[in-house]
């Protein structure tokens, strides 16, 4: 089963997109912000990666450049951004996400984005 890394600094949304994508037939990881996740990423491989960019300190987009100037095989990176800030997710894009899923965000249209990356 695919490896699904979740991000977000909203302790109830990453656990309601982990708890949803355990249900579409994912493994899923979880971390708190950007500084415990970039630990995790140097040290373990996951299949895709769903992250907030706007998290205090070390923000999404912090997390996508590292694993792009980093990891020799970066996951793919879905990122989730508040309406009105469709702008950071072009940004995101340009720096190599693989997509970008505005909030709020349904599990269905989530598990859909992670496959297409996957």
């Amino acid at each position: 089963m695919p490896t699904v890394f979740v991000i977000d600094d909203d302790e109830h949304l990453r656990k309601f997109l982990a708890r949803g994508l355990k249900r579409k037939g994912y493994v899923c990881e979880t971390a708190a912000g950007g500084e415990s996740a970039i630990a995790r990423l140097a040290e373990e491989k996951f299949d895709a990666v769903v992250c907030d960019l706007h998290m205090p300190g070390v923000d999404g987009l912090d997390v996508l450049r590292y694993a792009h100037r980093e990891l020799r095989e970066p996951p793919p990176f879905i990122v989730i951004t508040a309406y009105g800030s469709v702008t950071h997710a072009v940004q995101a894009m340009k720096e190599g996400a693989a997509d970008f899923v505005e909030k709020p965000v349904g599990v269905d249209e989530l598990a859909a984005s992670v496959q297409g990356a996957i």
